[in-house]
């Protein structure tokens, strides 16, 4: 396997810490930090390769140069803040290797300021192939890019990240190799995801991640994944009721589920107005 971990303006304590849990997982033969215009560049003696980008080009550019540098039979996606626990990877590869999966996905154990849970797949879903692609797009952990597991089969037909989604680009990618293999489904956690601090897709960043929403919902929204994305949608809608997004952004939103019959509910539009108002008061 190859590890690819992208990293911008990294903590040297959490790389060293991802780097460290990827050279003792067995099978790992190569690590491969890709540094997303860092500043100061990212210098990390203990990986094997070292692949820098002139500028910060986003999480999926970062995966893809990592990925055009791999050389190994599997590629094994890591966050620079999150460890690999080897025996949920030796657990997955196996489970791939017995349904001819062409990538996997496992359960995630977190650690949230010291205290550990476990976010396991549905019980359902474990020691099997994902039974539908549009389940990819269900609101649970496992879908996102850190320990995700792939077979070099489906680089070679072509999937790639798509470098113009921030947020949700990992689902998109699953989604995508979904139609060109199965996905295998592990409870066995993989990686033990570090929680501290703020993330792409707190608060801060609302408004990309309802832009990033909106073109996976064009994209991929059939019978299939509805149910998921209706979900996701109103999360959004209520997430961005209480924060200071834009109108625009709020407008357009709530157009895209309307537009497919999905009601919106009373509360977030009375909120919404509440707070424009009161912003109009302080302006005053």
């Amino acid at each position: 396997m190859s590890v690819v971990i992208p990293c911008l303006n990294p903590s040297p304590d959490e790389l060293t810490r991802a780097v460290a849990s990827a050279r003792r997982t067995p099978g790992v033969a190569e690590t491969i930090v890709v540094d997303d215009g860092s500043e100061p560049p990212v210098s990390h003696d203990a990986a094997d390769v070292l692949v820098r980008l002139e500028a910060n080009a986003g999480p999926s550019a970062a995966r893809n140069a990592g990925v055009a540098h791999a050389r190994r039979e599997f590629v094994l996606f890591l966050d620079c803040d999150d460890e690999l626990l080897a025996d949920g990877v030796t657990a997955l590869r196996d489970l791939m290797g017995k349904l001819g999966a062409i990538a996997g996905v496992a359960g995630r154990q977190i650690d949230e300021r010291g205290r550990l849970s476990l976010k396991p797949p549905p019980e359902t879903w474990s020691g099997r192939a994902l039974a539908a692609p549009g389940e990819v797009f269900r609101p649970i952990e496992m879908f996102s890019a850190s320990g995700l597991l792939v077979a070099r089969r489906a680089f070679e037909q072509g999937a790639r990240f798509d470098h113009d989604l921030f947020i949700g680009e990992d689902r998109d990618f699953i989604r995508r190799i979904a139609d060109l293999g199965p996905i295998a489904v592990s409870s066995s956690p993989i990686v033990r995801m570090h929680r501290d601090g703020a993330s792409l897709t707190s608060s801060a960043h609302l408004s990309r991640r309802v832009r990033d929403h909106l073109v996976l919902l064009d994209r991929w929204c059939d019978a299939g994944s509805e149910a998921n994305f209706r979900e996701a949608t109103r999360w959004l809608i209520n997430a961005c009721s209480k924060a200071s997004v834009a109108d625009e952004t709020w407008r357009t939103l709530l157009a895209a589920a309307r537009s497919r019959g999905w009601g919106v509910a009373f509360k977030p539009r009375v909120r919404r107005t509440l707070r424009g108002r009161g912003a109009l008061r302080i302006r005053a």
